[in-house]
């Protein structure tokens, strides 16, 4: 998680006596309005500083979920709730800002793509189950109620289906195209599900169009 972490509700006070001091505090009010203590002066000065460490450490952090981000826009919107004039401060905002946009957007992509993969495995996991499910069915009866249920899966009970049978630089040889019902149907005559599932296109209604598997060495 993010290191060097400050209580914003300490700074308040503190800062608060900026606009009080003279230029080279660096906050909003430009004009000395009252005296200051050397005291006041430079418990001001370390507030400033904790401020600016805390951006930095913002700035440096190695986020790893949206929820660390999340954190960490809190605490920069608490930071700039504060409406500190100082010109470094300001900077150091905008590059934070930056910095948590384009970690949002990376983290929300991975986790989309995580999703996504998650997704593919269990459908495909899936479908195989069916597959392996009609070859070892106990009854004939029993491998046609499971190759109905695998046939809801396409968009057509002659979706085609690719297997192939060899790969050598980067080219497949096939076995002849064959429909997802004549598969299935092989799979219950030779009790084995000998292939092992590819790449799998999906039509817009997210139903299999086409199938392609791999013999399993």
């Amino acid at each position: 998680m993010i290191q060097n972490k400050f209580s914003i509700s300490s700074l308040f006070f503190s800062l608060a006596l900026c606009s009080v001091l003279v230029v080279g505090v660096g906050c909003k009010g430009k004009k000395k309005i009252v005296d200051t203590t050397p005291q006041e002066s430079s418990a001001a000065e370390q507030q400033m500083a904790k401020v600016k460490s805390a951006l930095m450490a913002l700035l440096n952090a190695d986020y790893t979920s949206i929820r660390q981000v999340e954190d960490a826009e809190r605490e920069l919107a608490e930071i700039k709730g504060m409406g500190i004039g100082d010109t470094e401060i300001a900077s150091l905002i905008l590059d934070v800002e930056d910095k948590l946009a384009r970690e949002r957007e990376r983290l929300s992509k991975k986790d989309a793509e995580a999703k996504a993969k998650a997704e593919k495995d269990a459908f495909n996991n899936n479908l195989n189950s069916l597959f392996n499910d009609i070859a070892s069915a106990s009854s004939t009866n029993i491998a046609n109620m499971k190759i109905e249920e695998a046939l809801n899966m396409f968009s057509s009970r002659d979706a085609l289906v690719l297997i192939a049978i060899s790969q050598e630089n980067g080219k497949k040889d096939y076995d002849r195209p064959t429909t997802i019902t004549k598969y299935l149907n092989y799979l219950k005559d030779q009790k084995k599900n000998p292939n092992m599932i590819d790449k799998i296109n999906f039509d817009a209604q997210g139903k299999i169009k086409e199938l392609e598997l791999t013999k399993s060495n």
